[in-house]
Parts: C-alpha cells; structure tokens; sequence
C-alpha cells in the first residue's frame, strides 16, 4: 500500500481557508512548559518532547483535514518533528535554526478521518507533535504558537495532484522489475551501443524466426512501461545480426534530448505497445574529450566536508591524499539571469550559477588539486523548501518526495526536470575536467547520500528497494555518461551506511548488501560501468567511540552492521571477482566516518583517539579499502551535538578550531611516528598486540 508523501514547508503563510485551532493539553504534558504572554508556548527540551493537542473549541470540523501548521522558533539543531496520528508517525526532517519566527506546514490528509472521528472527544493520545532531538545534543529552548488545522492552499494542492498523477501513473504502467533483472529469459541481445560523429550505432542479435523485431528507444525521462518504448526502426537483417545508427539529438517538447542517455533493446509488438525481446542496453562506449589519470596516493589518509578556510595547510601537515567536498546543486543552480551568475547553456535551454557560491568550490577543489590530492565531489539535491531557488526546487524534486527525507531524489521522470538536472552535472563536469585545471580537478562522483537510507538520505517516496534501485541507477548512470564526455577514467561512487544486511528502521531503508547485489544485477542486465563505493561504518552506536565494543558488527558475512570492528566484511566483499570492473578491484572509500568524542575531556578525546587508532589499523590491513576520510574535519553544531571532527568547534570558548589528540594522531600516521604514537591506545582497547583486532571472515 502506498503511503502518501508528507509536504512540509518554511514559507511566508499563503492565505488560510478553513482554519481551526489547536491548543496543546498541558496536563498531559510530561514536561513544564510556560504559557501566556500573546499565547506562546515555551519549553526546554533535554529528550524528545511530545505535546498532544486537541481542537481550541470542541465541535466537529467541517473540511478537510489537509494541514496541520505552527509557527516555532529554535535557535539549535534538532533532529526533526514527527506527528503522531492515532500510533502512525509522521517524520520530518529539515528542521531550521531560527530567532525569528517561521511556520512549518505538515500534510496529514492521509489520517482525515481519523482526526475527524476522535479528535473532537480530546482524547490527547489521537494528535501528537514530537519535537525529537539528538541524543548528544545540548538543551534546545523552544516556541511555538498559532497551532492550526487546514485545507490545501492553491500550491500544496498542486502539489499533491502531481504526486498522486504519477502514483497513478507508475502503478499501472511499469513493469515487473523483478521478472525484467532476474527471470526473463530473452532471445535477442544489444551487444553495444556506440557514439561516434555519425550517431548512436547500436548492434545486436535477433533469434531465428519469421517474427518482426524492432529496435527501441527507452529515454531515460519516461517509465519502464510498454507504451513508452519508443519504436526507432524495425530491424531487417538476413544473418540474424543488426547494426543500426540514430540521430544523437531529438527536440521533446520544445526541449533538446541527448539520446546518450537513453536504454536500447529489441522488441516485438504486442497488444499494448511493444513487448521486450531483450535487456535495454545503455551507451558502452564513447570518445572522451580527455583522459585524466588518478594521482599517486602517498597513502590512505583524507578529510571529509573539506572547505577553503584559515587551516588548508591541514592538508599538508596532515599528511591527506584524499578529500570530499559537498555540492548542494540547489545552492548555485538559478532559472533567472543576474550580473553575477553564469550562464549555463544546455538542451536549448539557458540556466545559471552562482558564480560566488562556485567560486567557494573552485578554492577548495583548487586547494587539494596544486597539492595532487583526490577529490571527490558528494552530488547532493535539496527539496523544494531548502532550495535558494524555489523553482528549481520544484523543478528537481522527486515527484514522491517525503519530508522525512534530508535530500530527494533528482526528479527524472519528465524531460524539463532530466535537462536541469543533466545540465548542472554537465556544468560541474565541464568545469572541474580541464587539462589546464583552471579552476581543479575532480576525480570521483559521490552520487547521492546513503542511498540504503534512501528515506532519509535521497527520498523518493514509498518504494520497495527494487523500485528504489531503479530510480537511482538511472542518476548514477547519468552521472557517469556526462563526466565521461570529458573524462575517459570517469568513475562513480555509491555511499551506503553501516548497516549491511538489516536496515536502518524507517520505511524503504534497505540492507547494503540488498543495493550492492541490486546494482551488479543492473549491471549485468543493461550493461557494466565504472562505479565504486563510499562506506560510512561508524561505531554501531555514533555516540560511543568504543566500536571494539559493537555487538552488531561479527565476522559473518551475514553481519547486521559493518563498523570499525569487522572491516574485513567489507574488504572481503570487494575483493570478490565477480564484484571487479574489466577484472580489477573497484575503488572502495571509506568516506565519511570517524570516532566521536562525548566532550572535551581528557578522558573522552583519549577515547576517541583510541579508536581512530583502532580504525586506522584495521583499515591498513584491508588491501581493498582504498582511503580512510576522516569526518568531520572541524567539529560542527550541525551534527546534532556529535564532535567526530579532529578539531574543535570553532566557536569553542576555550580553545576555538583547537587539535585534538586525533588530529596529532592523524597527522602521525603513515609515517615512522606512527607506532609510537598509537602504543596509548592499547591500554584503552584493552589488548597488547595489534594483531589481536584482526578477524578472519566466516561464511
């Protein structure tokens, strides 16, 4: 059954029809909370608060039950607001900081009759607002007032046409994925699809009947549906074997589609439209304008969520071979054009950057680029509401994006959207692959956050992991063909979290090793690419620097999580043959993880450089692993009151952006200190040889 999305937004109230209000039922509050002076509730929250809420005057509503809004004030990082309706919870993510006052608007429609029947007998466990905060988290000071149910405005409602359009949509038309990858046994076969100066040639075989076969175009913005296969030319051959070349471009809809992007197959006709004969294949092969090889790793170590600023020598007195730095498109991405932004030619169609906000990403990728060192660039996608552009928010958005998710899904499924999209990743590319490194170099893709933690971390809605999978497959291919125009070593990276075969417990999060075995299906079905991964296994529990201690993590491949203590499980995996690319290793990043640290005490930062050194060892006992990032580099408010950084916060009173005992471990590493300045930690772990960390894999 399909959950429908929950909108949430920050905006200036658009004019509210059929407005009830609300008041929180402070008796049944287990916490103290003020209220009075113009009607404002005010609260500290140490854990999660929950305020169960009730109709201001009791008699039944008498419209839809669309929204329910508040406005707030929160000056720290909370982890989000859930909903509770009748035991169903609603989570939202994308919690603003704010002194001033905003509105949050949730959409509970799906529960109109619940609310309808129960909520005029007050009965507090019907209607609950959760402010949920991070369990390391200081005390967060609250405000909230104007609580409120409502119909739709004009813009939510259009909204939620559109998502339940393409719900009707996908629902009726698409495929069966599962019989498509793992059960059809087809008779034809696209063995390559190849782009030169006279098109797109596409050659394969047909099976030896009187039956007529077509080759098809499955554009990448339409569904994997019968109607949508687009009839380019039927095959005539006398040998059973085709070669066939396309046009490159096609005009949709006003709109200039490069076909490098579509899937190819044979078919035949049937009823409804066209029925496969085989596997839709995408573009193998193609000239790259250059080729860029990786740089020389003087060793494993790298900084996470680097940016330009007073401590770039980090990178030199630390020792760093790699980096990751966070591309939020939505933060330069413009539809309008301003004396400082650039222009963004693509598709037939002008858009624009930011040229400040790119600016700061030429100075951090120039920074690591004149040192030699690997960078990696995360490829991220805000929703509507966190968008600077509204209208490229909208744009982008997955059509069934939830706001229990941080990041959504780029929306794919309509030709305006791929274009924006395509020519953004076109833009970074074109940029960041120049022989001359004008502005730095790029060397991996990071497409995406966690994508097994799909809700949370790219949301597209409701969706078995298959369903999930099918989505992100198409943003990674599309990420790998645009960087491949400029770069013939392009490479692609999927980052995936600790856990490993249970799932993180909120809907459509699934195993890693589900995605990782989903994605060599895809491969092996439509064709392989270049793409690696980017792990991220924190301690089981991200508070506790002691993974030693991880009671999830074992040395089965079967283990619930994969951390710090069984690294072997992950290393194991990518050495396996029928994981590599043309025979060889695929690249393995460990790309954002390190150990926390509860305070600043002697004690807690001991114990977190206890485990970096912990990590580091076993890291350099997996030949497959590639690098260890550490994240963060400086500490920062904005993970919820974790300090996982190898300096301080920078408004730190007593010693601001200050080393920590990690950073000066770090900097050790890989280098003839490094024994000496890790002996500490073994008393802290609780061993006397390093040998004694190191597992041997069971089945």
């Amino acid at each position: 059954m399909r959950i429908k999305r929950t909108v949430m937004r920050f905006t200036f109230r658009h004019k509210e029809k059929n407005t009830r209000k609300l008041v929180v039922l402070l008796k049944h509050c287990q916490i103290k909370i003020w209220y009075g002076f113009r009607k404002i509730y005010s609260f500290s929250a140490y854990n999660s608060v929950t305020l169960p809420l009730s109709l201001k005057r009791k008699r039944p509503l008498k419209h839809n039950v669309d929204i329910l809004s508040f406005d707030y004030i929160c000056t720290k990082i909370i982890a989000g607001i859930a909903i509770n309706i009748a035991g169903k919870i609603l989570f939202l993510r994308n919690v603003d900081m704010t002194k001033k006052w905003r509105t949050v608007s949730i959409d509970i429609s799906k529960y109109n009759d619940t609310i309808r029947s129960l909520i005029v007998q007050r009965n507090y466990a019907v209607l609950n607002l959760i402010f949920v905060i991070y369990p390391s988290s200081p005390v967060v000071p609250l405000k909230i007032k104007n609580i409120r149910l409502r119909s739709y405005n004009i813009i939510e409602k259009e909204k939620d046409i559109i998502c339940k359009n393409y719900q009707k949509r996908i629902d009726k038309e698409m495929i069966d994925l599962r019989e498509y990858l793992q059960e059809a046994d087809f008779s034809c076969k696209v063995n390559s699809v190849v782009i030169d100066n006279s098109g797109i040639k596409v050659s394969g075989e047909i099976c030896d009947t009187d039956t007529d076969f077509f080759l098809l175009e499955i554009p990448l913005f339409c569904d994997f549906a019968e109607k949508d296969f687009c009839n380019v030319i039927k095959i005539e051959t006398t040998d059973h074997v085709f070669s066939i070349t396309v046009e490159r471009l096609s005009n949709v809809k006003g709109f200039v589609y490069d076909r490098l992007y579509s899937r190819w197959a044979v078919a035949v006709h049937s009823e409804t439209g066209y029925a496969l004969c085989s596997h839709a294949k995408y573009v193998n092969q193609m000239a790259s304008t250059f080729s860029f090889p990786f740089p020389i790793h003087k060793n494993k170590k790298g900084l996470g969520a680097f940016k330009y600023n007073l401590f770039e020598t980090d990178l030199d007195k630390l020792g760093i071979s790699y980096i990751t730095i966070n591309i939020r498109i939505n933060d330069f991405l413009r539809r309008k054009a301003d004396k400082n932004f650039i222009p963004i030619q693509y598709g037939g169609k002008t858009y624009y950057a930011d040229a400040e906000k790119i600016s700061q990403y030429d100075r951090a990728i120039m920074s690591a680029t004149k040192r030699g060192i690997d960078v990696s660039a995360i490829i991220l996608v805000c929703p509507e509401n966190r968008s600077k552009d509204k209208e490229i928010g909208r744009i982008l958005e997955y059509p069934e994006y939830n706001s229990a998710g941080v990041y959504s899904m780029p929306n794919i499924t309509e030709i305006e959207a791929l274009n924006l999209y395509t020519a953004t990743i076109d833009f970074l590319a074109s940029r960041y692959n120049r022989p001359d490194n004008k502005f730095g170099h790029i060397h991996r893709w990071i497409v995406h956050n966690e994508v097994d933690a799909g809700w949370i971390w790219t949301n597209a809605g409701m969706k078995t992991a298959t369903q999930f999978m099918d989505i992100y497959v198409k943003s990674l291919r599309l990420v790998y063909l645009t960087v491949l125009k400029y770069n013939e070593n392009a490479e692609v990276i999927i980052p995936l979290t600790h856990f490993w075969q249970t799932s993180y417990n909120e809907p459509s999060c699934y195993p890693a090793a589900v995605i990782l075995n989903l994605l060599l299906i895809y491969c092996q079905a439509e064709g392989d690419f270049r793409w690696g991964i980017a792990h991220h296994p924190y301690p089981e529990n991200l508070i506790n620097p002691r993974s030693w201690e991880d009671k999830t993590a074992t040395n089965s491949m079967n283990t619930e999580k994969i951390t710090f203590k069984n690294l072997e499980i992950l290393d194991r995996w990518i050495r396996q043959p029928k994981t590599f690319y043309h025979n060889k290793k695929r690249t393995l990043l460990l790309s954002e993880q390190n150990p926390n640290s509860l305070d600043y005490s002697e004690k807690s930062l001991n114990e977190q450089a206890a485990c970096l050194a912990y990590a580091w060892k076993k890291v350099m006992n997996c030949e497959g692993i590639d690098a260890y990032i550490a994240h963060r580099w400086i500490d920062t408010h904005f993970e919820g009151g974790l300090k996982t950084g190898l300096r301080k916060y920078p408004d730190d009173k007593d010693n601001p952006y200050g080393c920590k005992p990690s950073w000066y471990l770090y900097r050790d590493f890989a280098t003839e200190k490094e024994e000496e300045s890790c002996l500490f930690a073994k008393k802290i772990i609780g061993i006397q040889n390093w040998s004694e960390i190191i597992n041997k894999v069971s089945e």
